[in-house]
């Protein structure tokens, strides 16, 4: 074959790798500048191959083989350094440091071997009278063949690593370069082992470069991209299902499989079509609804058709978004604020707009009905607030199992109260199942199931709700009724209510508020230590009427702070007129509501009033419920504690009333126990009653409070407390509230004590007072007489009588309310000379003393005294025989 034929093969390849390096300029990718110095060395080594085939002079040839040579070096070295670069490696610089170095000492050799053949020698071997060069290698041209191969097999082990730990879609990246190397080195081996008169290699270094080109520049990332392209398509939440023109599938992605249970050989565009019409009810404003594995999906749906430029069509696309987590997230916004999140049925906005489209859309009659818990508070205090979150949870439970057998609409509104909207034909079966459902859930409890109906008349859905709520009102506090239904009755109570409110101010400035007093009595000696200050209204057009109508309408309409501020005043204007010695000794309570501390400053109000009437703090006392200090303690403590730093003396009102007394009494700072009789309701003889009253007013006097028992209306029940030791009454059985005129002739009938005031003085005062107490549980029953004396005021020259128990009242067959605070000389006719020096050394000692006397009655006595905190002497009688020695 002509020498000139191979020749061609060169210039086509110069051809091609010009035209390779005018495309590869022009891209972008990260590894072209490389590439071009590798196409650069590889066109140059087959321009001078060219040379070498078209020459026949000697010397000539062998420069352009030994060029060549050198030229190959240049061209492994930039293989592999695009090798390096192509396949992500980090490039070593000593590794590369010395193959730079080795190559350039081996072209060196190589030119150096032009003018002394040390390296290799050229034999000219000729055919069909064409002159070749055949190379005969000596040991340094074997260095040459060492480098070149070793470079060689760097750049496939670079490819071959890659190959092994790259994904699957990465491999044709690196496989087909690998290929084109391995065959170069092939036929590079062969051809010099054969010792081949035309070299092949160069030819073949032009087709690795082409190949890389077109593998790594064009091919292989549009490769890559369709493979990733289908990846995605294939494992993508979205389903995408292509139809040919003639309604054939042609391809649908694992998922639109899943969901559809589609299958590729049998599915057709008429099964999706009746896959859409078989869930249509799965439609949502062109969302599907699918059920895959017990979860619910979301997807929108978005159809397209490919047509080519004629408008013919080529494909079908149907493509569902996957928008389960949008659509999640959007309806749990929409729950979140549709629904109570304490119960999880609608809220009040969701209810009344749900009640409404249903009552505008079908024509039949609907009722709604209200349901409220009286005594909810009380299970708040005795359960806390999750208890109580947990009897409204099983309230929206039942009525969501009710719902479910005659179908109603219901809702949490506010607080306690659910709404329920029913059909009016169902109205009886369906208030026998709420109330039966909701009963069960409350049995245990001290709540009272309230229930509202209201007929819906034609107008619209809340105005029916408001007169439920009215029928709520007017059954509120009526243990009688439990179920009312809206009529005229209750609007007349509603209208009143609402009277009530407008004549409010009308009240105040006619003074038709009335302040009315009911007797507190001491129930050591009967004798009167102040009253309870209660308010009632004389209505021009209404009558009398009871503070238990209208206190609660003004609490809920925060109005009560204007009516405490006027009894208040009111009861202060009777203590500066009773500000004489002989009235001085009585003190009025009055009631301050919860509301009080939320709309003023009870705390200067209290004491600006004080100052302006120039009383004595301890004449007024305040009465602040037990429950009050459940809502918000530390606001009502800390009023609490100023109100007392101020002088003023705070009873705790209604004990016994709350679930949470006891927790109340260790928490709150109170000088007085105010008893509620009615948590004892029932037959007073009941052995259980009194241990009850007994524990709790014995509890009371360890704690240095002083107990109160209102609401006493019977003989027996003061009977009752004066035995077991409760020191003041009120209550029906001594008075009814009365007007200020009759209770000062209440008052000039009774003898007038100061019981508190004494209480109040000091902390000391206090330990003495349930020091007193103690004594009086040791020796009520004692067959010792028992008597405390002390000091009269701060005049230590006279002696009273504090207390004498049952014991000594029997023994001497007295009145106790003729010796009551009396001098000792005027009680027992003793003469001050003989006991006062002993009771002044006594009195400010420690020890016992023991003294045999003779009193008044010649009766013989042994005396035990001791001193009671250097303020008071408890003295304990032993009556001796009259044959006794003293």
């Amino acid at each position: 074959m002509p020498k000139y034929f191979f020749a061609m093969f060169n210039l086509v390849a110069i051809i091609l790798l010009g035209y390779v390096t005018c495309l590869a300029s022009k891209s972008k990718n990260k590894d072209r500048n490389i590439f071009l110095v590798l196409i650069s060395f590889s066109a140059l080594s087959n321009f001078v191959y060219f040379a070498y085939l078209l020459s026949n002079n000697f010397w000539l040839m062998k420069v352009s083989q030994t060029v060549i040579l050198m030229l190959e070096d240049a061209l492994l070295l930039s293989l592999l350094a695009f090798t390096n670069s192509y396949t992500g490696h980090k490039r070593n610089s000593v590794v590369s440091t010395i193959i730079i170095w080795l190559v350039i000492a081996d072209v060196i050799s190589l030119f150096v071997n032009i003018f002394t053949n040390y390296a290799l020698t050229f034999e000219v071997f000729e055919k069909s009278g064409y002159k070749y060069l055949l190379i005969n290698a000596k040991w340094p041209y074997v260095l040459h063949q060492i480098l070149s191969y070793g470079m060689f097999f760097l750049t496939m082990l670079l490819l071959i690593c890659e190959s092994v730990v790259q994904p699957v879609v990465y491999k044709i990246r690196y496989s087909s370069i690998l290929i084109c190397t391995f065959i170069t080195i092939l036929v590079n081996g062969i051809a010099y082992i054969l010792r081949f008169i035309v070299d092949p290699s160069i030819f073949m270094y032009s087709i690795i470069a082409i190949v890389i080109y077109f593998l790594s520049f064009k091919y292989t990332p549009r490769v890559l991209i369709d493979k990733i392209q289908g990846i995605i398509i294939e494992d993508m939440n979205d389903v995408l299902i292509i139809f040919d023109n003639c309604g054939e599938l042609l391809y649908t992605n694992k998922k639109g499989k899943e969901l559809a249970h589609l299958n590729k050989s049998n599915v057709s565009l008429n099964d999706i079509e009746k896959y859409c019409q078989d869930h249509i009810d799965r439609f949502n404003n062109s969302l599907l609804t699918i059920t895959y594995n017990d979860q619910i999906l979301y997807f929108d749906i978005e159809t397209n058709e490919i047509k080519d430029y004629k408008k013919r069509l080529q494909a079908s696309v149907y493509l569902f978004h996957d928008v389960t987590l949008r659509e999640t997230e959007k309806r749990l916004r929409t729950y979140e604020t549709s629904h109570d999140d304490v119960t999880g049925i609608y809220n009040r906005r969701y209810f009344l707009e749900q009640a409404t489209k249903i009552y505008n859309t079908y024509k039949d009659k609907y009722d709604i009905l209200v349901t409220n818990f009286e005594g909810f508070r009380i299970v708040n205090e005795m359960l806390g607030v999750n208890g109580g979150n947990i009897i409204l949870k099983q309230v929206g439970e039942a009525l969501n199992a009710i719902d479910n057998k005659i179908g109603i609409i219901y809702g949490r509104m506010e607080g306690d109260k659910f709404a329920i909207l029913i059909k009016s034909a169902k109205l009886p079966d369906g208030l026998k199942l709420i109330k039966e459902s909701i009963d069960k859930i409350i049995n245990r409890t001290p709540l009272i199931l309230k229930i509202g109906i209201a007929n819906i008349l034609d107008d619209n859905i809340e105005s029916a709700y408001e007169r439920a709520i009215k029928t709520l009102h007017y059954i509120a506090h009526d243990y009688s009724k439990a179920i009312a239904l809206y009529d005229e009755k209750v609007n007349e109570s509603y209208i009143r209510s609402q009277n009530l409110i407008l004549d409010f101010d009308d009240a105040i400035k006619d003074h038709q508020f009335l302040v009315y007093l009911q007797p507190q009595i001491n129930s050591y000696d009967n004798t009167i230590i102040g009253a309870e200050a209660l308010i009632r209204w004389h209505h021009p057009k209404y009558g009398m009427i009871p503070p238990s109508e209208f206190i609660p309408l003004f609490e809920k309409n925060m109005m009560i702070n204007r009516l405490d501020m006027f009894v208040w005043e009111e009861a202060c204007r009777f203590l500066k007129k009773w500000s004489d010695d002989e009235y001085k000794k009585l003190s009025i309570s009055v009631n301050i509501s919860t509301k009080d501390f939320y709309l003023i400053d009870v705390v200067s109000t209290i004491i600006g009033l004080k100052d302006k009437y120039q009383i004595e703090t301890n004449r007024l006392k305040l009465e602040i419920t037990e429950s009050a200090f459940v809502n918000d303690q530390d606001l009502l403590i800390k009023n609490v504690v100023a109100l007392q730093k101020a002088g003023f003396i705070v009873e705790m009102d209604d004990f016994g009333s709350g679930y949470s007394s006891f927790n109340s009494l260790k928490d709150i700072p109170i000088d007085v126990l105010k008893l509620d009789m009615k948590f004892l309701d029932g037959d007073i003889n009941n052995k259980k009653t009194s241990e009850i009253l007994t524990s709790v007013i014995s509890m009371a006097h360890r704690i240095n409070l002083p107990v109160i028992a209102e609401g006493v209306e019977t003989k027996e029940q003061c009977e009752l407390l004066h035995e077991i030791d409760c020191d003041l009454i009120q209550g029906y059985y001594y008075s009814k509230p009365m007007s200020m005129d009759d209770f000062e002739i209440f008052m000039s009938q009774r003898k007038l004590t100061s019981f508190i005031s004494f209480w109040t003085k000091s902390n000391e005062n206090k330990e003495i007072f349930s020091l007193f107490k103690e004594i009086h549980r040791t020796f009520n029953k004692s067959p010792l007489s028992v008597l405390i004396v002390g000091p009269s005021s701060e005049d230590i020259d006279n002696m009273n009588i504090y207390y004498i128990n049952p014991s000594y009242i029997r023994e001497n067959n007295i009145d106790p309310k003729e010796y009551s605070l009396k001098p000792l000389d005027e009680a027992f006719g003793i003469k001050k000379e003989k006991y006062l020096p002993q009771l002044k050394k006594i009195l400010n000692d420690s020890k016992i003393y023991s003294l045999n006397v003779t009193l008044r009655n010649e009766r013989k006595a042994h005396i035990n005294a001791y001193s009671l905190k250097n303020r008071y002497i408890s003295i304990i009688i032993t009556y001796l025989d009259e044959n006794d020695e003293l």
